[in-house]
């Protein structure tokens, strides 16, 4: 989480976002392990069978150290560095996919992997080697025009992503705002876990974060715990008001501050990724929160992740939930949705049909983190969609009372060539 200041329209305020940055050295399986089984190394073919079967049972991390080992012992393996890239990359272990993409790239039989330099163009971009991610596209579209398995449709998407990366290049040398960039301080962050989704309400600070319950775990995202915390100056830590035996993240509150909507995660091994569902909770006389209740199917719609809550009072004094999902009836994987919240004198709540926010919020690709400013009528969010310096970007977009106006990147030093996400702003648009 990092925070940082710039003018807009003559104001001051902070911005506060989350910045994800994978650390491989403590979420994925590394090669300098000694396999040997009573002073003798297996064979390699036998160490790649033990790495395929670790795959096929869902032990991604022990798999990627397995090809590892075995690429880092023989360079000469094509197949082996790409088997080990392609892992690394679907487990987000971004350094060690440019690693073997790059010895790979390198090999007489590259031809075998027409799509090599494409892959490792996408995560040099990453990493913000613009240069290096050029020249390998440049290659991909060189070699890539001749190859059976590269169709049109993949060399023109290259030649678009190296306009792309020209340009965010380029927007290092221009930023939009004129500010310095901070990570915040270890009241908030560690080294070792994940901090993220931040909000702030009645002068108390909440943010999620990942956490593994020993260091045993770290290596296995399955075992990844979610809590919500809280810092109000006087102390900082889990906010004890919330079961710990629950798993709770991507906090958000009602502008009364009596209600608020998390999620609650759970990890689906077959895609290696975590499928959320929205709560909503009470506060009580005492300030904890409890009645803990799952929004009703026509949120979480059945089979399908739903995440992001971001809970409002608009100037027309209606509660509307944002929220992201990868629900039919989008455009794309996840899309930003909306429903009006109706409290009912029982203390019930109806939550009308969600509206998907359409075609000029929402793309192909994946449109996640909505947070919407209610005083400037602005919602901000991230996506993978549009032009970016790599990965996800921050955007915001006006409402003109019937339509979204045409988002903008909020730009360099906002964005980079990370993923950027989870805008905030407060209520008053001083302090974000």
């Amino acid at each position: 989480m990092k925070y940082l200041y710039h003018c807009n329209q003559n104001k001051s305020f902070i911005i506060t976002i989350f910045l994800v940055l994978t650390s491989s050295i403590f979420l994925f399986g590394q090669s300098n392990n000694d396999y040997s089984i009573k002073g003798v190394q297996p064979s390699k073919k036998k160490i790649i069978r033990m790495a395929e079967k670790n795959y096929e049972k869902g032990n991604f991390n022990d798999a990627l150290g397995l090809y590892e080992f075995v690429a880092d012992q023989d360079t000469t393996d094509i197949a082996v560095l790409f088997r080990a890239a392609t892992i690394a990359e679907e487990l987000n272990a971004v350094t060690e996919a440019v690693k073997y993409y790059q010895i790979a790239a390198r090999h007489g039989k590259r031809s075998m992997y027409p799509m090599l330099d494409y892959l490792l163009a996408k995560h040099l971009r990453t990493l913000g080697k613009y240069d290096e991610a050029i020249a390998s596209l440049e290659r991909f579209i060189l070699e890539g025009a001749g190859a059976d398995q590269v169709t049109n449709e993949q060399i023109e998407k290259a030649r678009q992503e190296k306009y792309e990366v020209a340009s965010a290049k380029a927007s290092l040398n221009t930023p939009k705002f004129l500010f310095e960039v901070k990570r915040m301080d270890y009241s908030i962050n560690t080294d070792y876990f994940s901090e993220f989704a931040p909000f702030k309400k009645d002068g108390k600070f909440y943010y999620t974060r990942l956490y593994y319950a020993s260091d045993a775990d770290t290596t296995d995202l399955s075992k990844a715990k979610f809590g919500v915390y809280i810092n109000d100056k006087e102390k900082s830590g889990l906010n004890s008001t919330l079961k710990e035996d629950e798993q709770h993240s991507n906090a958000s509150f009602s502008a009364d501050g009596n209600y608020m909507y998390d999620t609650k995660c759970e990890y689906i091994a077959s895609q290696k990724r975590y499928r959320c569902k929205i709560y909503r909770s009470e506060k009580d006389a005492l300030g904890n929160w409890g009645n803990r209740t799952l929004l009703p199917s026509s949120i979480n719609a059945l089979g399908f992740n739903t995440t992001h809550p971001n809970i409002i009072t608009d100037k027309n004094n209606k509660d509307v939930l944002y929220f992201a999902s990868d629900r039919s009836g989008g455009f794309g994987s996840m899309d930003i949705w909306k429903s009006e919240v109706t409290r009912n004198l029982d203390g019930t709540f109806t939550y009308s049909e969600p509206v998907n926010l359409g075609a000029n919020i929402n793309t192909l690709e994946d449109d996640i983190t909505p947070f919407y400013h209610v005083k400037c009528e602005t919602l901000y969010f991230s996506t993978k969609g549009k032009p970016s310096l790599g990965g996800f970007d921050i955007y915001s977009a006006r409402w003109n009372g019937y339509d979204w106006e045409t988002p903008e990147s909020l730009g360099y030093p906002v964005n980079s060539s990370f993923d950027d996400m989870y805008f905030f702003r407060d209520e008053a648009g001083v302090e974000a």
